[in-house]
């Protein structure tokens, strides 16, 4: 009863309860997206003139265009992480008492692992030739110098309030299933949260007063101009080039996960041509796998109350797959990436020590930082889980669920999480056969 007590208001603040967490959650995911773009973009340029010969605007160019393609992507996929939930929670985990404790400590542990990992990521950008030139631009677009330390900390700590709000909210669709309304706590989370985002507003006036006008109006009329083109003009041109979008968005996280594996295995002195293939390999295993999240995004955002295998018939076929599919290969590239963590983690203890005196002040032990990785993999997870089950409302027809459960992968995939087989999968017609009987009990 204690916990309940402590957990329910805190499910009002954070959790899938609140109106306001949800906003703040995207607008801080898309913030951290906007810092790593930064890095993305430094790091592929460089890669790219490591590679060939060429003028650094040009390599720059090539990878604004890879970022650009995946902008909307990611945009969706937060957007998906902070929606209600749309697939079923397992009764063994929302019926078990124990896991608001569970959701609690991942979510705080975890996001302690990802302030690490963003620091960490854009403390060695920043001390590249081309991240010290893009951080004394935006030193100079602000009106204020910014130093290598202060960047990277602004990183941290907007990774750790992304993934804490965006973690929760997630669990909190596990814990509270069937969750009735509590007026009290939904008015108190909505003060609480009235005070928070109206201080922070006047200390953003309060800075923004130092910035030349120029700046200042410029950043919102750009902001307005972008908001207007991307809903209304350029919607539909994105909608028929997503086919072509989307594997080159995706190519970002192959090059990101397979230098992150080479890095490790470097690290631990294991290299040689057979881990030099596994890492390589590690890459393509995470563009498929980003490729499926992005095509079930992009499927249950475009379908509009039709079967999206009838108004994007070739994205579907390509880029969405059987659920079971999606859990597989999302889980195994979550433990595979933990594994990573933990592996690096001994060596990486002096460095994540050296961040959390410069944010926090404090410092851990490798027990406590490998227990941080294991909550972090259990918040991907939590996250991943209603992105890759059977929704409950379709959003292909049955002919099409049928063929994706019919396909040697798709039994395979589900006979490693126990499914029946010879369940072929629920489609768009199904659900309007049957009317209600798909529809969670909490809808």
């Amino acid at each position: 009863m204690l916990l309940k007590g402590v957990y329910q208001p805190l499910s009002y603040l954070f959790g899938q309860n609140s109106q306001i967490a949800p906003v703040v959650s995207a607008v801080l995911t898309m913030s951290l997206n906007a810092i790593l773009a930064v890095v993305c973009v430094g790091y592929i340029s460089g890669f790219l003139q490591m590679l060939l010969p060429m003028p650094m605007m040009l390599s720059t160019g090539i990878a604004m265009f890879f970022l650009i393609c995946a902008l909307p992507f990611e945009l969706l996929d937060t957007k998906t992480q902070n929606d209600k939930a749309t697939v079923r929670p397992p009764i063994w985990v929302s019926g078990n008492t124990a896991t608001p404790m569970v959701a609690l400590m991942s979510t705080f542990m975890g996001s302690v692992q990802y302030l690490i990992r963003n620091y960490n990521l854009v403390l060695n950008f920043a001390k590249t030739m081309v991240g010290g030139y893009m951080i004394k631009g935006i030193g100079f677009a602000f009106a204020s110098p910014i130093t290598i330390v202060q960047f990277a900390t602004i990183g941290g700590i907007v990774g750790f309030l992304a993934h804490a709000l965006v973690a929760f909210g997630n669990w909190d669709k596990l814990v509270n299933a069937k969750q009735r309304r509590h007026l009290g706590y939904a008015y108190g989370a909505s003060g609480v949260w009235g005070i928070v985002l109206g201080a922070l507003s006047c200390l953003v006036i309060m800075a923004l007063v130092n910035m030349p006008l120029p700046i200042v109006l410029g950043a919102i009329v750009s902001g307005v101009v972008v908001t207007q083109l991307s809903f209304h003009k350029l919607g539909k041109a994105w909608e028929s080039s997503i086919i072509y979008t989307l594997p080159l968005g995706a190519a970002l996280y192959t090059l990101v996960d397979a230098c992150n594996s080479i890095a490790v295995v470097s690290n631990l002195g294991w290299m040689s041509p057979l881990t030099m293939s596994l890492c390589l390999a590690f890459g393509a295993f995470s563009w498929v796998n980003t490729s499926l999240i992005w095509g079930y995004n992009t499927t249950y955002h475009l379908h509009k109350d039709k079967p999206a295998d009838q108004t994007h018939p070739e994205f579907v076929k390509l880029y969405y797959s059987d659920p079971s599919v999606r859990r597989v290969t999302s889980y195994v590239k979550e433990v595979l990436l933990c594994g990573l963590d933990l592996l690096n983690n001994r060596l990486a203890l002096a460095m994540v020590n050296s961040v959390m005196m410069s944010v926090t002040g404090v410092s851990v032990g490798l027990g406590m930082l490998n227990l941080c990785t294991v909550f972090f993999a259990l918040n991907r997870l939590a996250i991943l889980y209603f992105q890759s089950g059977e929704n409950t409302h379709p959003i292909v027809s049955s002919r099409f669920a049928k063929q994706l459960g019919e396909t040697n992968c798709a039994r395979f995939c589900k006979k490693l999480l126990g499914q029946n087989s010879k369940n072929k999968g629920v489609g768009y017609e199904d659900f309007h056969e049957r009317d209600q009987g798909l529809r969670a009990p909490w809808n």
